[in-house]
């Protein structure tokens, strides 16, 4: 095999269940080394693949919990609905955000679909056949997940990235005898790059010189994890949602609404 002889062999594909059975392929393996890069991570895009579980893909799930009397918001609280991680994107959003049906919902997740990105990727492929729902109710949550996707990249506006360990090393200013202190306030600040630069420069890393925290500082904001630009007001988020359902198609009066309940379930998580 020509990877086994030290050739760098690069598969791309954009489809989750491709990635899945290759993932399970080649942990079966031990003399070939392999790695798994996301682009849309790398280039700070909301496209990131979603990767289901590969027994999902192949056959359905029976542990999707039985509906009846439950209203979404009980039925949300049944199925342990997480909050929605916003630097990932909304592709990673639970389906409960978006489908207002808990029938539908049910029967996706009893189908292995459970994000946003795993229904994405079918019916971007024109797979509407293997979708348990109604061609009315796919064009709802269509239009919903838009809009979802409307509030991440507008929350995204004026935040910086968050900071962990392995941006610390990527970039290339922290030593290895400050790594691990350096890492573990800037997980006390929950990330926050601004406020790891201020600790820094006020000592709060006992003899780390204020020449790195410069370097780390231009690193951080080379690579967007210190922005300058201000954020939107939940205002200005919510009428770009709106504005977003009505290119959708959705009546705006109706459209208001919407993007009122989308806010709702999200700041309830």
């Amino acid at each position: 095999m020509p990877a086994r002889d030290g050739r760098q062999i690069f598969y791309f594909t954009a489809q989750g269940d491709e990635l899945a059975k290759w993932n399970k392929a080649l942990d079966e393996v031990t003399d070939v080394e392999w790695t798994t890069i996301d682009l849309a991570n790398v280039r700070s895009m909301d496209r990131a693949i979603q990767i289901p579980d590969l027994e999902s893909v192949q056959q359905l799930s029976s542990d999707a919990p039985d509906p009846s009397g439950h209203d979404h918001e009980s039925y949300g609280a049944a199925i342990d609905v997480q909050p929605i991680d916003l630097y990932r994107g909304a592709g990673t959003a639970h389906l409960w955000y978006v489908v207002d049906d808990v029938e539908i919902l049910r029967d996706l997740l009893a189908f292995g679909v459970k994000r946003w990105g795993q229904l994405r990727n079918l019916l971007e492929r024109g797979r509407h056949e293997f979708v348990p729902a109604e061609q009315s109710d796919i064009e709802r949550i269509e239009q919903d997940a838009r809009a979802l996707e409307e509030f991440v990249q507008s929350w995204r506006i004026g935040q910086g990235k968050p900071v962990d360990r392995s941006v610390l090393e990527s970039s290339g200013a922290i030593s290895d005898t400050f790594l691990d202190r350096v890492a573990t306030l800037a997980a006390e600040l929950n990330g926050d790059a601004e406020e790891l630069i201020d600790a820094l420069y006020a000592g709060e890393v006992n003899r780390f010189r204020s020449g790195k925290a410069e370097e780390l500082e231009e690193y951080l904001r080379e690579n967007e994890y210190i922005v300058t630009q201000e954020p939107l007001d939940d205002e200005q988020i919510r009428l770009r949602m709106v504005e977003r359902l009505v290119e959708g198609g959705v009546p705006p009066d109706q459209a208001n609404e919407r993007a009122t309940t989308l806010l709702s379930r999200i700041a309830s998580q």
